[in-house]
């Protein structure tokens, strides 16, 4: 995967038809839905990368009401970037997206701080992009087109363009053994996001906090799990899993990159971040029919066979120790929560 440089940010949107009359057409559509548009940025020592998410913003050809920013960082060369990308671009958009920068180092996480962002936005809609990713020019005017067209849909991502396909060796033992709510739909998506462009909204059962949109009226209430502490691979899917049936779909027409910095990233074994991810999803969401349990009983084979082949490769229990320490912090995080094997899914409110 190949980050985007700053001397690459300026993605040309000439390969779009927006020429066209349909496409002026839509323009006003989605002008004429009226939807206010709040972002919000979890960020934590990224500033060259926040400046570039930033810059992304200030390009759209729909430009958002507010730019809500909680950064968790020791230092203030974030907000200094930030601040010295809105001096950079006309006084017509510098007074059309209201920019509002947090500094809290005391805040535990990324769950944590997408809550108070959540508490902090006032848009009717809430987009949440990582301070890592690069939306092209008209993403956001896409995504509202989309609200605009689809009433029914509460919830819209974007499809990442630079996440290539892994060998078949990566793939195969997911493609056996996760299947139903553990298949990650979104993969697939992504690795043939040029052959998708111009096709319909594509329904899904997860987001990713690279990018990750609702209607605000319809997320009130729901909360973050503040317990998933760092920069946690859950706390999206675990409030999407918390929509249940609600429409949510990825726009192929709202793309973006996502550069994945490896500052403050995860570098556990796969086997950890998999099986902690896999046991909490299901404790506290994917339990309730027989489908699921068949599933989650599949995957729960996969890794009875997984496990010692790998153990076996590396002549070292490594891996072992690896499944067992995300297993137990998943049934450390579910354990007594409303919504596990125990009870039924109560929403805190805010």
């Amino acid at each position: 995967m190949t980050p985007i440089t700053a001397e690459q940010s300026d993605i040309s949107s000439n390969n779009r038809n927006d020429s066209t009359l349909s496409d002026a057409r839509d323009r006003m559509d989605a002008t004429a839905a009226g939807i206010t548009v709040s972002v919000l940025i979890p960020t934590k020592n990224r500033a060259e990368d926040l400046a570039l998410a930033t810059r992304s913003l200030l390009r759209q050809t729909s430009l958002p009401e507010e730019l809500v920013i909680l950064d968790q960082s020791a230092d203030d060369f974030g907000q200094h970037l930030v601040e010295q990308e809105f001096a950079g671009v006309p006084s017509r958009v510098r007074n059309s997206v209201r920019l509002r920068y947090i500094s809290d180092p005391s805040v535990p996480g990324t769950a944590a701080a997408r809550n108070a962002l959540l508490d902090a936005a006032t848009g009717e809609c809430v987009l949440f992009i990582d301070d890592d990713s690069y939306l092209e020019p008209d993403f956001i005017e896409e995504m509202l087109k989309c609200y605009a067209k689809h009433p029914e849909i509460v919830g819209i991502s974007g499809i990442i363009t630079n996440y290539p396909r892994p060998k078949w060796t990566a793939r195969l033992w997911p493609s056996v053994f996760a299947r139903g709510p553990f298949h990650d739909e979104r993969q697939p998506i992504y690795w043939n996001a040029d052959k998708l462009r111009g096709t319909e909204p594509l329904r899904v059962r997860k987001f990713t906090g690279a990018s990750m949109s609702f209607r605000s009226e319809v997320i009130e209430g729901l909360r973050f799990n503040e317990a998933l502490v760092g920069a946690s691979r859950e706390e999206d899917v675990d409030l999407c899993a918390e929509l249940e049936d609600r429409v949510l779909v990825i726009e192929p027409a709202a793309r973006l990159v996502h550069n994945k910095s490896p500052i403050n990233r995860a570098r556990s074994h796969w086997l950890t971040e998999h099986a902690q991810s896999a046991y909490y999803l299901y404790r506290r969401h994917w339990h309730r029919t027989t489908w699921n349990r068949l599933c989650f009983l599949w995957l729960r084979f996969g890794y009875f066979l997984v496990v010692p082949v790998a153990c076996a490769r590396r002549l070292t229990l490594e891996p072992w120790r690896a499944f067992c320490s995300g297993r137990q912090r998943a049934l450390e995080l579910t354990s007594g929560l409303p919504g596990t094997v125990q009870g039924s899914l109560v929403a805190t409110q805010k």
